[in-house]
């Protein structure tokens, strides 16, 4: 049922939808005195990003009208239930999550397993570990976005869609699997976020209700909307803000989310000055660097640069300074991008199989070179004699014992392949296994720790944060090799950034959905190209289009209309915006503009 206890505030256009935000904000929590008490709201927004930055206006409106301000709780709407809802057992995290899901592929029968990960039958042998992590951490961003449409893998085994359906037998494997998955949790003392929200839904959970709750977004799932209109039924005041003038109040619907059969037929005015096109990657960021040119002399943090096509983004990274142009990443680079992120990749690689090429790769990082000529102060060649040793004797493994004619090589080598041929054998529990992956960590780093910079310290930090969980979750490690345990930290790195702190003005890199929320007086978009605005999804495994649209996920339909309001809403905030497109992708294959540039 649509919510009627949701105030719609529009705020009009013309303006950066925050700075329109903080002003809604004075106007409907006036200062008290001299003090803005914002105690007893909570918002929620789209991204972290933009949730930083609406508290740094707040601050800065304070400051400029002399007022001490009691600042509001700010979060993602992902985040809702972590604010308001009560546990009754710990929250399972995301790695939890994902060791639960191991344990119950590992636990189902052959034929489940093989209809889940794909292997015929008459193939004989476990699945290796790496595979069964892989589908795990699959099953874990599933579950996260079923439950969005307030579903479970039940619900989705007994709808009408699969009827006839062939992939009906395994959404009913799956539904079997989460039902395990769910009591070894609980048997462990855990519970999914998700199943936390459905027992709120159903009653059967306590909920600390903030007394107002401000939203800003184009789009809400099924289960965010029903949590708010609990939320509405337990006495909470809601109001939705919507970055467009009042006119326009038919094309949102009662959560101030977008009306998709409206925005997905929405004739957006462009005008043609602001169109570009590119031929290929490098000249559509060569056009951002034209623009860039245009605009004189302009300080880099008032400019900001869009990028929905993700491969854009190395391009940007390397050429924009060739030209002078400093840029800063607010989201950072993937932690397991890292070098440290990718030492532990490479780790991982060698303790499984101990290929020669696997170390080859390890000895060119400079931090491992370093960790091996600390056991051996000679002046030997590393990387030129360890070169020869394989152009002469073609290795497929490596081991202690080499050729006596590269003795000396093998003297380097032999106190690091030992220490990982120790890691690599061992049976320890697993306490004792992290704790041994700790040690090894440590010594690989010691020779290096007065070279780390501060994202690799950054990245050293999360690394000893999942260390701690890990031996948190000990209980749940049953049987994990050192391997398989480096597999999990960088998964977990994964899913984590390390920002490129500056402290000199630069062009903020950003992506698509940050791009209505940013403020800068100046946003140059690169890739608007169809399939990446809006971005499509039909091939998806567990998930396709249809699917989506039939249990009602966001669908390509929904997301259309959501990135079509985006671009209005953006284009109507009163700042310069360019819109870019190429002519060919990576691949060198043809590219055609976003539809949505091409409504009016």
């Amino acid at each position: 049922m649509p919510s009627m206890g949701i105030e719609r505030v529009f705020l009009g256009s013309g303006q950066h939808c925050l700075h329109a935000v903080v002003d809604h904000l004075l106007d409907r929590f006036p200062p008290d005195g001299r003090r803005w008490n914002l105690a007893e709201l909570l918002l929620l927004l789209p991204g972290s990003r933009a949730g930083r930055r609406l508290r740094t206006l707040l601050r800065e409106r304070a400051t400029v009208l002399h007022l001490q301000l009691v600042p509001p709780d700010i979060t993602t709407i992902g985040r809702l239930a972590d604010r308001v809802l009560v546990p009754e057992y710990e929250t399972a995290s995301a790695l939890a999550e994902r060791l639960a899901w191991i344990a119950a592929i590992r636990s189902s029968d052959q034929p489940v397993q093989d209809r889940l990960l794909g292997r015929n039958r008459s193939e004989d042998g476990p699945y290796p570990d790496e595979a069964v992590e892989a589908m795990a951490a699959t099953l874990v961003s599933v579950e996260a976005e079923v439950a969005g449409a307030g579903m479970d893998f039940q619900g989705i085994s007994d709808h009408a869609f699969m009827e006839g359906n062939p992939d009906a037998l395994r959404w009913r494997d799956l539904s079997s699997l989460q039902i395990w998955h769910d009591q070894w949790l609980r048997e462990h003392g855990f519970e999914r976020r998700d199943a936390r929200t459905s027992a709120f839904l159903d009653g059967h959970r306590k909920v600390l209700a903030p007394r107002h709750i401000g939203i800003i977004s184009a789009d809400l799932n099924t289960m965010q909307r029903r949590m708010i209109d609990s939320l509405v039924e337990t006495g909470s005041s809601v109001f939705g803000m919507i970055h467009a003038p009042q006119d326009d109040e038919s094309c949102f619907d009662d959560y101030g989310c977008v009306v998709p059969a409206v925005w997905s037929n929405r004739i957006i005015d462009i005008d043609d000055r602001i169109r570009h096109v590119g031929d290929g990657p490098e000249d559509q960021i060569g056009c951002i660097v034209d623009l860039l040119g245009s605009l004189g002399p302009f300080d880099p943090d008032d400019v900001s640069v869009g990028l929905p096509d993700e491969s854009l983004l190395p391009i940007c990274r390397r050429v924009l300074p060739e030209w002078g142009v400093p840029v800063h990443e607010p989201l950072g680079v993937r932690m397991d991008q890292s070098r440290i992120g990718r030492i532990l990749g490479l780790l991982e690689r060698f303790l499984e199989q101990k290929e020669a090429s696997d170390f080859a790769a390890l000895v060119r990082e400079p931090i491992v070179e370093r960790w091996i000529r600390a056991a051996d102060d000679s002046d030997t060649e590393l990387l030129e004699r360890f070169d020869r040793y394989r152009e002469d004797c073609l290795p497929m493994h490596i081991g202690t014992g080499l050729p006596d004619r590269h003795a000396s090589l093998a003297r380097m080598l032999r106190p690091t392949i030992v220490r990982l041929d120790e890691l690599r054998a061992s049976t320890a529990g697993p306490e004792s296994m992290v704790d041994q992956i700790e040690a090894m960590l440590l010594e690989l780093l010691n020779p290096s720790m007065d070279l780390l910079q501060s994202d690799d310290r950054a990245v050293l930090e999360a690394v000893g944060s999942i260390l701690d969980e890990l031996l948190h979750l000990r209980p749940l490690l049953d049987g994990c090799s050192a391997a398989s345990l480096l597999r999990l930290m960088r998964g977990e790195l994964a899913a984590q950034s390390v920002g490129t702190s500056t402290t000199e003005a630069a062009v903020d890199l950003l992506g698509w959905l940050d791009c209505h929320l940013d403020d800068a007086d100046t946003l140059l978009i690169a890739g608007c190209n169809e399939s990446m605005l809006p971005m499509s999804v039909n091939a998806d495994p567990f998930l396709p289009n249809e699917l989506r649209s039939a249990i009602g996920l966001v669908d390509n339909e929904r997301r259309l209309a959501r990135d079509a309001y985006l671009l209005d809403a953006t284009l109507r905030s009163g700042r310069v915006v360019h819109l870019v497109s190429g002519q060919r992708g990576p691949d060198g294959e043809n590219q055609v503009p976003s539809r949505l540039l091409l409504t009016g």
